[in-house]
Formats: C-alpha cells, sequence, structure tokens
C-alpha cells in the first residue's frame, strides 16, 4: 500500500513538472487564409510541428497550442497557409504573450 501511495504521489509531481515546462500559446488567425501548420524553432534549425488538428485552423478561429519551455522563451513561429504562403514570426516571447495574432502579423510583415 505504501509503495502504491508513493508511486502515484511521485506521478502527481512529474505531471506538475511536466506542466510546468510548457506554455500555451493562442494562435488566434485572424487572416483571411487557413493554416495547414504551425511550426516553431528555437535555434532556426529544428523545426518542431506544433499539432493544429486534423484539419486546418480555419479563418477566424483559434486555436491553444503547447509550446515546451525549454531554452528560454523567445521562439520563431512558422505558419504554413492553405493558399501556399509561408510566414515567419520571429522572436515571439512565450512567458510573456500568451496569444499570436497571424493577421496582423501578416499585416506587419507587408
Amino acid at each position: 500500500m505504501r509503495a502504491l501511495l508513493v508511486l502515484l504521489l511521485s506521478g502527481g509531481v512529474l505531471s506538475m513538472a511536466q506542466a510546468a515546462s510548457v506554455h500555451y500559446v493562442d494562435v488566434v488567425n485572424d487572416s483571411a487564409s487557413n493554416v495547414t501548420a504551425v511550426s516553431a524553432t528555437r535555434d532556426g534549425l529544428r523545426w518542431e510541428p506544433l499539432a493544429v488538428g486534423y484539419r486546418s485552423l480555419q479563418a477566424n478561429s483559434v486555436i491553444t497550442l503547447a509550446v515546451q519551455r525549454e531554452g528560454g522563451c523567445r521562439r520563431d513561429f512558422r505558419v504554413d497557409f492553405v493558399d501556399g504562403r509561408q510566414m515567419t514570426v520571429q522572436g515571439f516571447d512565450i512567458c510573456r504573450n500568451r496569444s499570436l495574432h497571424l493577421g496582423r502579423a501578416l499585416a506587419r510583415a507587408r
């Protein structure tokens, strides 16, 4: 019984530690195009695909993505649109910002 209790408690501590190592970012697709993929990188070399679901992220919709906190707060996000365009948002601070607005980022990029 004691071993089971220790196992259950250690599992809870591990789950809390894992939750603390993740930031959640609301990706707001305020653009006119659907999004097919979102990836993130810390170093600009290794892009980590983030799950956007089995369908594309529709225009004027929101999805919450889990981003690993390892390696600091700054991330570059690469966004692929259904019409073939690709956008990179550089230096997004996942620790300070809870949402990434794609339409606003596209407007600034022009």
